[in-house]
């Protein structure tokens, strides 16, 4: 009787110890490291689109500036072509 006894006594106690919540502790833990390293991947991309965008926007931005360098130049030679031809015009007239 003793032997049953300290049988069921040491089951019993085994299977108390079986239904410790630890790996739910554990499986908690791990879902919240799972969820801050997917957060983090996902603040990396965003940083890293927003980051290309922002090099993108750049490059644009100087390419149009070197653009507008280019027409200004151009529109100053034809203002200059403008004045020579109206200084041409006015000596014809002066002569007339």
């Amino acid at each position: 009787m003793k032997k049953i006894f300290l049988f069921l006594a040491i089951a019993g106690t085994l299977s108390l110890v079986s239904c410790n919540n630890k790996p739910k502790e554990e499986s908690t833990e791990m879902k919240a490291d799972s969820s801050a390293a997917k957060m983090e991947a996902t603040v990396d991309t965003a940083a890293a689109k927003v980051e290309t965008m922002a090099d993108s926007t750049a490059a644009k931005m100087e390419a149009t500036g070197e653009k507008m360098k280019e027409e200004g130049a151009k529109m100053e030679k034809a203002g200059e072509k403008m004045e020579e031809k109206a200084d041409k015009m006015e000596k014809k007239m002066e002569k007339k």
